[in-house]
């Protein structure tokens, strides 16, 4: 398999963007950086199908829990699956009220 290079240091590629219609502005919401050791590991779950509940997400679990001090960690396959386990967990449901602030991301809603 061909080694491909990454654009490491390209925000263009990296940096995601909310435009406002309208005020010719850009809102940028985060600047990750990402490593290449981070992206072979992440290349190396997708070649081995371990992405979804393999070794490495058992592993990345109990460092997460130990890191933060508690007994447990569960590793979710996006943002609107881990709200929907904290909705779940808090007994929250679409018929209770919860106010959110004006510039959040969709993730919430999509949860309930």
């Amino acid at each position: 398999m061909e080694k491909k290079e990454y654009p490491m240091n390209n925000p263009s590629v990296i940096i995601p963007e909310t435009h406002v219609k309208g005020r010719g502005m850009k809102i940028v919401s985060s600047k990750p950086t990402i490593t290449r050791k981070e992206l072979e590991a992440v290349l190396d779950c997708l070649i081995n199908d371990d992405l979804v509940a393999g070794e490495s997400v058992k592993t990345f679990e109990s460092s997460l829990a130990k890191m933060i001090g508690l007994k447990y960690a569960v590793a979710t396959s996006s943002l609107t699956a881990a709200y929907h386990l904290v909705f779940k967990s808090l007994e929250i449901s679409g018929s209770d009220e919860i106010i959110m602030p004006s510039f959040f991301s969709q993730a919430p809603l999509s949860a309930l």
